[in-house]
C-alpha cells in the first residue's frame, strides 16, 4: 500500500478484530476518519459503541466471522477494506455493490419483477435486460418508486451475498477468520444481519466532497448532490 500505515492505528484496528473475534454477542463500531485519504491512518480516533443486538450470527452457520463496513460516500470505507485485508489478515473483502449488479443480469427472474411493477418500458426489447435509462427517468424522479424498486431487488442482492459468505467461509483454512463485508447500505437494506459486528466508517463534510471531486472528478454541485448534503 502507499500509505504510511501508522503504528498506532495498525494496533487500534487489530484490537478491534480480537474483540470481535471474542466476542459472544453482536457489536457496532464506529470509526471516524481523518482528514485526507492520505493520512487515512495517521491520526484515526475510534469510538466503540457496545449494542445490544438480535442479529442472526452468521459465524454460527460458517467458519467465518463477518464484519460489515459502511458509511456515506467518500468517506474511505474502501481504504478501510483494503487495509484490513492486506495489513491485518482478514481473509476476504466482499463488495456488495459488484454482486448486487448480478441481480440485474440478463434474463434474471427479478427482470419480471421489476418490470410487473413499473412496466414493460423499462425493459429491453426483447425483454432479457434492464433498459436502465427508462427504469431511471422513473425512479430518480420519484423517492417512493426508488423504494419500491429497492424492496424488490435489496433481498435478492442479499442472497447472492450470503452465498458468497458461504462459499468463502467453506473455502478458507485458516481459524480464526474474518470476511469483510463492504455496503455503504448495510443498514438501510437491513444486511446487518449478515454480520457479527458492524463498523461505520465517517469523515468531514468536506474531506468526503473533496474526494469525491479530486477521486472521481466531480464537479462541486455534482458531489454535494451525491453527498446527499449540502454545505450551510
Amino acid at each position: 500500500m502507499n500509505q504510511i500505515l501508522n503504528a498506532q492505528t495498525l494496533t487500534t484496528l487489530l484490537l478491534s478484530l480480537l474483540l470481535l473475534l471474542l466476542s459472544s454477542s453482536s457489536s457496532a463500531f464506529i470509526i471516524p476518519s481523518s482528514t485526507t485519504r492520505t493520512q487515512l491512518t495517521q491520526r484515526r480516533q475510534v469510538s466503540f459503541t457496545r449494542q445490544r443486538a438480535t442479529m442472526t450470527m452468521m459465524s454460527e452457520e460458517t467458519n467465518a466471522k463477518v464484519l460489515g463496513v459502511c458509511g456515506g460516500i467518500g468517506t474511505g470505507k474502501s481504504f478501510v477494506c483494503s487495509l484490513l485485508v492486506e495489513e491485518l489478515g482478514c481473509v476476504a473483502h466482499i463488495d456488495a455493490d459488484k454482486i448486487a449488479h448480478q441481480v440485474y443480469q440478463p434474463n434474471s427472474p427479478v427482470l419480471q419483477e421489476i418490470a410487473s411493477e413499473f412496466g414493460s418500458a423499462v425493459l429491453t426489447e426483447d425483454k432479457s435486460e434492464i433498459n436502465r435509462k427508462e427504469l431511471g427517468k422513473i425512479v430518480f424522479a420519484d423517492s417512493n418508486a426508488m423504494k419500491k424498486l429497492e424492496q424488490i431487488v435489496w433481498p435478492h442482492a442479499k442472497n447472492l451475498i450470503r452465498s458468497e459468505i458461504t462459499q468463502l467461509s467453506t473455502n478458507t483454512t485458516s481459524t480464526p477468520s474474518i470476511i469483510v463485508l463492504e455496503a455503504a447500505i448495510l443498514l438501510d437494506a437491513q444486511w446487518d444481519d449478515l454480520c457479527d459486528a458492524v463498523w461505520i466508517i465517517t469523515a468531514p463534510y468536506d474531506i468526503a466532497l473533496q474526494r469525491l471531486i479530486e477521486k472521481r472528478s466531480m464537479k462541486q454541485e455534482d458531489a454535494q448532490k451525491k453527498n446527499g448534503r449540502t454545505r450551510r
